[in-house]
C-alpha cells in the first residue's frame, strides 16, 4: 500500500514536470527555452517533494496513533491484571476463611461426640479440646468467653470430684 502510494505520488510528479515542460516552453526557441525548461523541472518536483513531504507526515501520524492506541491498550491489559490479581486474592482469601471454619467445625463435632463418652478421660479430652477452640480463635470473642468459662468452670467441678479411683491411675 505504502509503495502503491509512493509510486503514484512519482508519476503525478513526472506527468506534472512533463505537462509544465511543455506547456511552459510552447513557441519558444533557443536561449528563451532553458529558463522556462528550468522553472518546469524545479515548479514539478518541489510539487512532487511537498506531496512526498505530505505523504511521510501522513505514515508520521498513522504510526503515532497506533502507538497510543497500543499504550491504550496495553493500560486495559494491566488493569483488566490488576483486577483478576484482586479477585484471586480474594476468592484465597474466602478459601482460607471457609477451611478455617471448616476446621474449627470439625474440632467442635469431634469434641462433642466426646462428651457423650460413657469414660472420663474421653470427656476431659473434650474440656480440653473446647478450651483450645477458644484459645485458637480470639477473633469471636463470644466463643473464646463462653468456652473459656465452661473449661475453667469444669475443670473446677473435676478438681473438686475426686474422679480418680483409689488406685489413681483411671479415671471413673
Amino acid at each position: 500500500m505504502i509503495a502503491l502510494i509512493a509510486a503514484g505520488i512519482f508519476v503525478l510528479t513526472a506527468g506534472l514536470v512533463i505537462v509544465l515542460w511543455l506547456a511552459g516552453t510552447t513557441g519558444l526557441s533557443g536561449k528563451d527555452l532553458a529558463t522556462p525548461r528550468l522553472d518546469a523541472l524545479r515548479t514539478g518536483l518541489s510539487i512532487g517533494i511537498g506531496g512526498g513531504g505530505l505523504f511521510a507526515l501522513y505514515l508520521a501520524w498513522r504510526r503515532q496513533h497506533a502507538t497510543e492506541v497500543g499504550l491504550v491498550q496495553k493500560e486495559r491489559d494491566l488493569a483488566d491484571v490488576a483486577r483478576a490479581y484482586d479477585l484471586q486474592r480474594t476468592a484465597a482469601e474466602h478459601t482460607r476463611a471457609d477451611a478455617e471454619a471448616r476446621r474449627i467445625t470439625e474440632l467442635y463435632t469431634k469434641a462433642s461426640e466426646q462428651l457423650g463418652s460413657d469414660k472420663a478421660p474421653v470427656r476431659l479430652a473434650w474440656l480440653y479440646t473446647l478450651e483450645r477452640l477458644a484459645q485458637d480463635n480470639p477473633r469471636s470473642p463470644i466463643f473464646a468467653a463462653k468456652w473459656s468459662t465452661v473449661v475453667d468452670s469444669t475443670r473446677q467441678a473435676v478438681a473438686r470430684s475426686q474422679l480418680f479411683s483409689s488406685k489413681g491411675a483411671e479415671f471413673r
